[in-house]
């Protein structure tokens, strides 16, 4: 039990100040003398009044010091990393939990005891399965990780061309419109340069809480680039495509966003729309959203341009 919790302490996400290093030290302390006393105990060697009273108090010492520590608090600070991460102490820990019963029926064995197989055997499937379980959580949080934009929450560039590519299957398969939109931040840099990326983060926070609630269920949202958005619209045709940009530029662009406690700042969105089957490749579709982005741009931002070519007959 120590060493899980000394584990889950020391390789957990969050602060790390010098209680936290004062509890590793106390566990440690507490770990060393308590397997000590277990074997003196066992092989009846064991003598009231040894150095492991030292050890004992030295760790309640340890222990009422971190307490009192000023970065105590940290110890319940809630850390801002959604999973751990699969790094190699955290790989080390779980190998040496898998491997330690297989490990002591060996050690009984060399000592020419007679180990108890079958509970031996229950206790490394249970530490087997704990591990299998553990490495399932990892790799889906590495994985939500990889797909999720840390600031806005939304969708990562890569997890939007994966589903762009799983969409554009589809859409061909079962002869479906599929239309995309790009989305750029107006006047962006002046916001960063007059507020700070404070404002700046502000911003592209409040403007990712508006888009999602602006697009529809099933749609993809994700942050783009540094200011650019991307929004993916299955089974959409181009009316309707045009339809959900106008939305969302009027929707984003309704209200003041606050840049700071004390300021207010108007933002607004150009935004590219473009289509299939008007396009024959994910990756023309992509370019056909982003000249249309800056064709809106160009023409005088806070609106939304289709590119002549996105869809047959657009102008």
């Amino acid at each position: 039990m120590l060493i899980v919790v000394g584990s889950r302490l020391m390789l957990g996400a969050g602060p790390r100040g010098t209680a936290l290093r004062m509890i590793g030290a106390y566990l440690g302390l507490v770990l060393f003398a308590d397997t000590v006393y277990s074997y003196q105990s066992v092989n009846d060697i064991f003598q009231a009044g040894n150095v492991l009273d030292a050890f004992w108090m030295t760790s309640g010492f340890v222990f009422a010091a971190a307490v009192l520590h000023p970065s105590a608090p940290t110890l319940v600070t809630r850390s801002n990393a959604a999973t751990p991460d699969a790094t190699t102490g955290r790989l080390i820990i779980l190998a040496i939990g898998a491997m330690t019963a297989p490990t002591s029926i060996l050690i009984q064995e060399a000592l020419g005891q007679t180990p108890d197989t079958i509970a031996a055997a229950i206790v490394c499937n249970l530490l087997f399965l704990l591990v299998l379980v553990r490495m399932t959580g990892l790799v889906r949080a590495q994985r939500l990780a990889a797909i999720t934009d840390g600031l806005t929450g939304l969708r990562s560039r890569r997890y939007f061309e994966e589903s762009l590519g799983n969409e554009s299957a589809r859409a061909e398969r079962y002869h479906l419109p599929l239309s995309m939109l790009l989305l750029d931040i107006d006047h962006f840099k002046n916001v960063n340069d007059t507020y700070g990326h404070n404002g700046g983060d502000r911003v592209l926070v409040e403007v990712t809480h508006r888009l999602r609630e602006l697009v529809r269920p099933g749609d993809v949202v994700a942050r783009y680039g540094g200011e650019e958005f991307a929004v993916l619209l299955p089974a959409t045709g181009p009316e309707q495509a045009r339809e959900i940009a106008e939305r969302i530029r009027r929707g984003v662009g309704a209200a003041p966003i606050a840049v700071s406690d004390s300021r207010l700042v108007r933002v607004t969105v150009s935004v590219g729309v473009a289509g299939m089957p008007a396009v024959a490749t994910t990756a023309e579709l992509v370019l056909t959203a982003d000249r249309a982005l800056y064709a809106a741009k160009n023409a005088g931002r806070n609106r939304v341009t289709s590119a002549a070519d996105s869809y047959p007959g657009a102008a």
